[in-house]
């Protein structure tokens, strides 16, 4: 019986060490969907920000960590935060001097706080500076109209009251703190609304296909991954990943640099 299978992105399938999708991984996606498999990927990113995947093969992609779906061109699954939510978020983050960059399908908004805290981070890794700003997205915080927000990010400075910061955000949201698990100088989180993840969101694209969680497995590496993997029948962590998704994972894979998706493919004879 096929799969329907969702691959996480940044540690997963894309390797920031080397910038890129790590071409066994790229090889190994694009059998499974050759073999019958239905392939997504779920992500924090926005669709805006999805660009590096043009060369593989995939059905579609969950959003903004599952605030949103899509299938062949087709927006499946919606879930995004009140604008009235939004502005106070935009406030909250000015007062605690917080990086943050509003998710829209199309576009992202971002402050002068979240620029420079992701240029200083850009010119430490490889890879090209305003390729990787289109990123963010290019649209000024001040010029945000309320258009529909999936997802908020915030990346915290060294002026930030984190835990002050935290503890102000409305209890309508759901809040997940982010370590990179490649970049281990930077600290931040995922803000979308309250019941919005990866798991949840996964269930409606699986009763949106008219197949079984017993049919589904996924890959990833960090925080936002937890539910991904608690929820599909075969949750498989990579040997990068955070020590808390390897507690709820069915299986632990090789590291991102050491063929682990192209490795696990292999061993469930996906491949």
């Amino acid at each position: 019986m096929s799969k329907v299978i969702f691959f996480d992105i940044d540690g997963t399938l894309f390797d920031h060490q080397n910038f890129e999708v790590t071409p066994s991984a790229r090889v190994g996606v694009n059998q499974a969907r050759e073999n019958g498999n239905t392939c997504f990927v779920a992500s924090g990113r926005a669709p805006y920000a999805i660009v590096m995947l043009d060369d593989l093969s995939l059905d579609g992609m969950i959003f903004s960590n599952g605030a949103g779906a899509i299938y062949h061109g087709q927006l499946i699954v919606k879930h995004t935060i009140p604008s009235t939510i939004v502005r106070y978020m935009i406030d909250l983050c000015t007062k605690y001097h917080v990086g943050c960059i509003l998710q829209t399908q199309q576009e992202g908004f971002l402050n002068s706080i979240a620029k420079d805290l992701f240029e200083d981070y850009v010119r430490k890794t490889k890879g090209d500076l305003e390729e990787k700003m289109k990123w963010l997205g290019s649209k000024k915080l001040e010029d945000y109209q309320n258009e529909e927000v999936f997802k908020i990010d915030v990346h915290f400075s060294y002026q930030t009251d984190i835990p002050a910061f935290i503890e102000k955000i409305p209890k309508e949201l759901n809040f997940v703190h982010m370590i990179s698990t490649q970049d281990n100088d930077r600290d931040g989180g995922e803000i979308t609304y309250q019941g919005v993840n990866k798991g949840n969101t996964i269930k409606e694209v699986v009763t949106y296909l008219n197949r079984e969680m017993k049919d589904t497995m996924a890959f990833g590496d960090s925080f936002n991954d937890v539910e991904m993997l608690q929820t599909v029948e075969t949750g498989i962590a990579m040997g990068n990943a955070v020590d808390r998704l390897k507690e709820v994972a069915d299986d632990v894979t090789n590291r991102i640099d050491e063929d682990g998706i192209y490795n696990a493919l292999k061993k469930y004879q996906i491949i």
